[in-house]
């Protein structure tokens, strides 16, 4: 189609429109956004008909996750779908960005297990068991991926600094890097195969998110510890054999690993530098030092390289 928009013709009125905000929290938002974020977000939910009828479950849950706190107090009194929903308000108009992402991970399960109950992939004869494996997670996923799609673009334009994916929220990166790194290698790693490196990966986002020193010395334990369980289940099917080192040589000598000079180049570094990372600020004591924001963020940045190059 030929026909395009205004601010598809004109740079200025694209930035008047769709304004590019520094990334921030969701705290920081005015009260005019903070409302607008709000009905966005609320509209998504209500459009969706598994969503919206999985409203009373996702609240109740988040009350008996977090009991002392039980912050949907109205559906706690009188457990009603109506009550519910008007919890669900509240907390995405008042919340901390906190409990806002405990609720949109809630919905996002329900989808996940709704599409795990409902997908069936036939495999058919010269499929590998890897790639039906890969094949089921994507139909199981569908459902999920079109609902973070929504939740990720709404928190892009407000400018908040999270993306949902499907091991949770992980910190938001450069376009380029989660387009063709960070994206490819959550899809791929979704598997029940890869469950120990997702669980990693899921606990270095969680700990990312905490925004401490000791969370972002967290965040490099589990980023380690990802592409350590990676290796060994790539190379040995299987989590919990061998350590980095020798599994990198092992995967450069039997060609699991691409083996050429970029490779090896990229590779070497990658360990040295994780390793060295580990060792000084990482979460096993004695520790050198607590890791910063910045330090964090580079090894995630290395850990998913690494993935990808090896996948």
């Amino acid at each position: 189609m030929g026909f395009r928009l205004w601010s598809e013709t004109s740079g200025e009125a694209k930035e008047m429109l769709s304004p590019e905000f520094e990334i921030r929290k969701i705290e920081d938002l005015n009260p005019g956004e903070r409302e607008a974020f709000f009905h966005h977000v609320f509209q998504l939910i209500e459009a969706d008909s598994l969503l919206w009828s999985s409203v009373a479950s996702v609240i109740r849950a988040l009350n008996e996750i977090h009991k002392a706190r039980s912050y949907a107090r109205n559906y706690l009194r009188n457990p009603d779908p109506a009550y519910a929903r008007e919890d669900l308000k509240v907390l995405l108009q008042n919340g901390q960005q906190d409990v806002i992402f405990q609720v949109l991970t809630l919905f996002g399960k329900a989808w996940i297990l709704h599409g795990e109950r409902v997908t069936y992939v036939t495999k058919f004869e010269g499929m590998s068991d890897e790639e039906h494996a890969q094949q089921v997670a994507d139909a199981a996923h569908k459902g999920f991926d079109e609902y973070a799609d929504k939740v990720n673009d709404t928190l892009r334009q407000f400018g908040i600094n999270y993306r949902l994916t499907r091991q949770g929220f992980r910190p938001v990166q450069d376009e380029r890097i989660i387009g063709e790194v960070y994206d490819p290698v959550l899809r791929g790693i979704s598997g029940e195969k890869w469950e120990a490196v997702n669980r990693d990966l899921a606990d270095a986002f969680a700990d990312y998110r905490l925004g401490t020193p000791q969370g972002y010395s967290g965040t490099i334990t589990h980023a380690v510890s990802a592409v350590q369980g990676f290796l060994q289940i790539k190379l040995k099917g299987e989590p919990g054999k061998g350590d980095l080192s020798n599994l990198i040589k092992e995967g450069l000598a039997n060609g699991k690993i691409p083996n050429d000079d970029l490779s090896t180049i990229l590779l070497k570094g990658v360990e040295s530098f994780l390793q060295k990372e580990r060792k000084v600020s990482g979460d096993p004591h004695p520790k050198e030092t607590y890791a910063n924001e910045k330090n964090a963020l580079l090894v995630l940045d290395l850990s998913m390289i690494f993935i990808k190059h090896c996948m």
